[in-house]
């Protein structure tokens, strides 16, 4: 969900918000860490806008 909204690199606060609302509300997200979707969101962002598809950062890591 996160990718396909950062895709644009223009990520909206409602999107967010409703990503944030699915995570909460489906099963497979149990135990996901709501706090860290901003992060995880700018991770994609970045991530997309790579030319090797590599994160230039260490700011995000799969759980």
């Amino acid at each position: 969900m996160v990718m396909v909204s950062a895709a644009d690199s223009e990520m909206t606060d409602a999107e967010i918000m409703a990503i944030g609302e699915e995570v909460q509300r489906l099963p497979v997200f149990r135990d996901y860490d709501i706090a860290s979707l901003p992060q995880a969101a700018a991770a994609c962002a970045e991530f997309l806008n790579t030319e090797d598809g590599r994160l230039a950062s260490d700011n995000w890591r799969a759980r």
